[in-house]
């Protein structure tokens, strides 16, 4: 088996917020968030904007992990829109 290399990719995700009774028919939601309890207040669902059936699940630690790796800009940009969904759940 080849060795696994690590590639950086740029893409954009349209991503809404979970909320509790969301239909989840079709949304890939990982065994490690499932068994994490996922989903759950905090959670995004996301979709991929060139194919709208393809959609899953992301929780604020990976999209931490996933999308601000050494980028301080895109770091400012999650942390906002993290701020802007959690005062959407508190409210």
């Amino acid at each position: 088996m080849t060795e696994y290399k690590k590639y950086r990719r740029k893409q954009v995700a349209e991503m809404r917020p979970y909320k509790d009774g969301d239909d989840l028919n079709g949304v890939s939601i990982s065994n490690v968030d499932h068994d994490a309890g996922s989903p759950k207040p905090g959670d995004m669902i996301a979709r991929n904007p060139k194919n709208h059936t393809d959609k899953w699940l992301s929780t604020p630690k990976r999209l931490q992990v996933d999308t601000i790796e050494n980028n301080e800009h895109s770091e400012r940009v999650i942390l906002t829109l993290l701020r802007i969904f959690m005062s959407d759940i508190i409210a």
